[in-house]
């Protein structure tokens, strides 16, 4: 059954639907907001949260243009970049240090175990290992702007104040690098849609 049609089960009230969506994708949806909190427990809370929106308003998830996976993950995206906003504010941290590059395996797929298609995990691994190489072309500041806001959720002002860069330098750093990682995308016929950097 489609994600689509069990999203419309979902609407209807349907306990199967929200457990086999669940079964289809908590493997993928715990990978990623693993690698952004890095602590199994608020990981868990994010993919239980993300669902338990999915449960109690599917009618917005419905409302939503575009695949499903790419609309689940990213509210598991953005679900966890606030775990981590939260317990950095909670935290009393002094002088954090600064972030690693990014790392290109960070775009390789998680294990998809019982999650989708052989076509659509094909798709996903195809795409990820364009990015990777996408990610290894650019410089090292355009990829410690990248790591630090998609991984550790800072706006560009707190990315210029961390790398003691410009605001505009940061802005510039991330515009580019997204759009390097798009062309790189279309030129490969895949069509990912990057965020816009904060």
């Amino acid at each position: 059954m489609s994600d689509e049609q069990l999203i419309k089960d979902v609407a209807a009230g349907s306990t199967t639907a929200i457990e086999e969506l669940y079964d289809r994708y908590i493997h993928v949806c715990f990978g990623l907001a693993l690698k952004i909190v890095r602590d199994d427990f608020p990981a868990e809370k994010v993919v239980h949260d993300t669902f338990l929106d999915i449960w109690s308003r599917p009618h917005a998830s419905l409302s939503l243009h575009g695949d499903f996976s790419c609309r689940l993950l990213s509210m598991v995206h953005s679900k966890a970049i606030d775990a981590l906003r939260r317990s950095k504010a909670d935290a009393m941290a002094s002088d954090p240090p600064l972030a690693e590059p990014i790392k290109a395996d960070f775009f390789m797929p998680v294990a998809v175990v019982g999650g989708p298609g052989l076509p659509k995990q094909a798709h996903i691994a195809t795409e990820s290992r364009v990015v990777q190489d996408a990610v290894r072309e650019l410089s090292g500041s355009q990829q410690q702007s990248l790591a630090l806001a998609y991984l550790e959720g800072l706006t560009q002002r707190e990315i210029a104040e961390r790398l003691g860069e410009p605001v505009g330098t940061v802005r510039t750093q991330t515009r580019i690098a997204l759009q390097q990682i798009h062309y790189s995308l279309s030129a490969h016929g895949l069509h990912g849609k990057l965020p816009e950097g904060r």
